[in-house]
């Protein structure tokens, strides 16, 4: 309750916020930014054996793998921000200047400490799905950006990808369901290599997309030795986890999974079809506020889930699922993102960086931007509002 009040207090002024917060945390965020400058340049579809030692370290030598820096997390989990605002922040270290960021598709009915505690003046997320969610619990503007894959760059360049899709031929992408520090999977390895064998037989290729925390997991291992290429889109801070990430996508013909999450709504963005086997993984939350809604969370689940079931192409009511969900028809020109920063950047200096005024400015900045004539920056604030 402590550190939650103290989050609570911190998340009334945005460089309050960041002054704390990097200094509270200023040696262990220098550990994981030597990890991150070591990693980013990883190629995982060669070899995932470093990624594999840094994991038995984690679990055998305790090694520290997060920051307890949520305004550098915001600024660093899965290369988003790379892809969708450092084209517009001059100085990195300058990165509040940009709405803070969903890390992914939030299936629960809550907001997290990505938003709650980083003290931004604004939010990007993917779709009305979210922002809906977001705005009745927390006052912020909410920009809906669709998926974060469509602003980041590729790992590899195009000759090394068309020259993996010649040597590959027909490729299969497989997402097994991950676990995390805060949860836990109970994994039916026979009935996943059963169904994973059915559709693997149509292919040239296999791809065991593997969640870096699942690296040295029995899974990894039995599927390893049926012959599958192990592949991984590097450890959650790693910058270059979403450009690995498109790139496989771009490789690959068919994407399978056995669970709903980010990865689908990805793959139809990047025109991929994505195909849902069930196959009796179960997952244990840890964290009370994301087992409070279970019920909540299965239903979105289940009706992405039956639109997906054993599916090999994509279909209409698929794009209407990703578009709601996603944001898929909502994907910002570089200009509106250019925009979206400015706007961040004029509420920061109207409210002198307390969030507390954000959302009244907000309307006030609405109503300059209209008397300005300044109509994009007008319709991108008021579908945000």
């Amino acid at each position: 309750m402590l550190k939650e009040n103290i989050q609570r207090l911190l998340a009334k002024n945005l460089y309050a916020n960041k002054i704390a917060y990097d200094w509270l945390f200023n040696k262990r965020t220098s550990i994981i930014q030597n990890l991150v400058d070591n990693f980013k340049n990883d190629d995982y579809l060669t070899s995932v054996e470093k990624l594999k030692v840094f994991k038995e370290k984690i679990d055998k030598d305790s090694l520290i793998f997060f920051t307890r820096n949520i305004t550098w997390d915001n600024l660093h989990i899965y290369g988003i921000w790379e892809g969708l605002f450092s084209n517009y922040i001059s100085n990195s270290n300058e990165y509040f200047k940009s709405p803070a960021i969903e890390h992914g598709l939030i299936f629960h009915n809550e907001v997290y400490r990505d938003v709650r505690y980083t003290a931004r003046m604004s939010c990007a997320t993917f779709s009305n799905f979210r922002k809906e969610i977001i705005q009745s619990k927390f006052k912020i503007p909410v920009f809906c950006v669709g998926p974060y894959i469509n602003y980041s760059s590729f790992f590899y360049d195009q000759n090394y990808i068309n020259l993996k899709k010649k040597n590959f031929g027909k490729t299969l992408l497989v997402f097994p369901t991950h676990s995390t520090d805060s949860a836990d999977i109970d994994v039916n390895q026979n009935l996943f290599c059963s169904n994973l064998k059915k559709i693997a037989t149509n292919f040239d290729t296999v791809l065991i997309n593997t969640f870096w925390w699942n690296i040295n997991d029995p899974l990894t291992y039995k599927l390893e030795s049926e012959g599958y290429k192990i592949i991984s889109c590097g450890f959650r801070d790693d910058v270059s986890f979403l450009p690995r990430l498109k790139s496989y996508f771009e490789i690959s013909d068919l994407v399978m999974g056995d669970s709903i999450g980010t990865h689908v709504g990805y793959a139809l963005s990047c025109n991929i079809p994505f195909c849902y086997v069930p196959s009796g993984t179960k997952v244990e939350l840890k964290l009370v506020d994301e087992i409070k809604d279970l019920d909540f969370v299965k239903k979105q689940q289940n009706k992405i889930a039956a639109a997906f079931l054993w599916s090999d192409s994509i279909t209409e009511k698929q794009k209407e699922l990703c578009n709601y969900y996603w944001g898929n028809n909502l994907i910002k020109s570089k200009e509106e993102i250019k925009e979206i920063v400015e706007i961040n950047n004029d509420l920061i200096k109207m409210t002198y960086g307390f969030t507390g005024l954000t959302y009244y400015m907000a309307k006030k900045l609405l109503k300059k931007y209209y008397h300005e004539d300044d109509f994009v920056k007008y319709k991108l604030l008021k579908d945000a509002l």
